[in-house]
């Protein structure tokens, strides 16, 4: 999203919109390897899985409210994808998202938001549009 966005990882959180979109983001990533029988291993220290994962609204709720708490000391750092578009290289999208939407097909998970973010970042890397907060309109149909 921060690729999308333009901005860093702390502006994603604290708009709803982009936080929700980087929530469904981690969910098809969790679900995807979840199915596939692939262990997502601690980051820092950290069972995202456990912090983040959902199958209930109230759950949803709780990983919503931690995810700006979770990335408390990453707030200022903007995505390795974005800093690449700024430098006019093409970015890692297909290694990161798209593989994700890769794997999710393979075992039979849908990943929509992993999917229009590729799309997204391609048309950016493409010259097609910018990184922008106005690109979140373009997951409306998804939310």
């Amino acid at each position: 999203m921060s690729a999308v966005l333009g901005c860093n990882f702390g502006a994603v959180a604290d708009n709803k919109k982009s936080r929700l979109l980087a929530q469904r983001i981690i969910k098809e990533i969790i679900d995807s390897t979840q199915k596939g029988g692939i262990r997502i291993e601690p980051i820092q220290g950290k069972d995202v899985v456990k912090l983040l994962n959902y199958d209930s609204k109230l759950k949803q709720k709780i990983s919503f409210f931690i995810i700006p708490i979770a990335i408390k000391k990453h707030r200022l750092i903007r995505a390795s994808m974005l800093q690449d578009i700024e430098k006019g290289k093409p970015c890692e999208v297909d290694a990161i998202n798209g593989v994700v939407s890769d794997y999710g097909r393979k075992v039979g998970v849908p990943t929509p938001v992993n999917d229009r973010a590729v799309e997204i970042i391609k048309s950016i890397e493409r010259g097609e549009r910018k990184p922008s907060f106005e690109n979140l309109s373009l997951f409306d149909d998804l939310i």
